[in-house]
């Protein structure tokens, strides 16, 4: 099907960036937004490609736009210039799904990763894991790192240490 470019009436096959087929009327309209630079038939304000520099992001409800970066809960994928959204648990992520860089309540964050429990030789302050500074402490005090709380089998707490 032919559509007519409404700025100088000439029959296309395809509409030129910064405008969309309205399937309705058979006609190159231009897109409302500024940021994509190819935006679906049906619906104008559905970005399928961005312009140089912007990333595509599609939401859970299934709408999309172009972002010049990504918002939390998201991270840039470089290959697909698009950005991504982090795996759950993770609250925010960076360079992949996986490489978490904070957690969602009620999860602890360690070492680039969401835990339900911080484990053994850490204690949890604020959503996050701190290891202890001895290695044979097995929890230490949260403000106070050095300060072991309880030892592993070899070794016996003497003057909080």
């Amino acid at each position: 099907m032919d559509y007519i470019h409404i700025q100088n009436n000439e029959c296309k096959e395809t509409c030129p960036e910064k405008y969309y087929a309205n399937t309705l009327t058979n006609k190159c309209e231009k897109r409302p937004g500024e940021t994509c630079k190819t935006c679906s038939s049906t619906n104008p304000n559905i970005c399928l490609s961005c312009n140089e520099g912007d990333l595509l992001i599609t939401y859970k409800n299934g709408t999309n736009e172009c972002v010049s970066s990504c918002p939390t809960t998201y991270y840039q994928n470089s290959e697909t210039k698009t950005c991504d959204k982090c795996e759950f648990p993770c609250k925010e992520c960076s360079e992949n799904p996986n490489y978490y860089l904070n957690c969602e309540s009620p999860y602890k964050f360690i070492e680039n990763n969401c835990v339900s429990n911080c484990p053994e030789h850490t204690v949890e302050r604020e959503g996050i894991c701190y290891t202890c500074v001895d290695k044979h402490c097995l929890s230490c005090d949260s403000y106070e790192l050095s300060k072991c709380n309880k030892c592993d089998d070899e070794t016996i707490i003497f003057n909080g240490e």
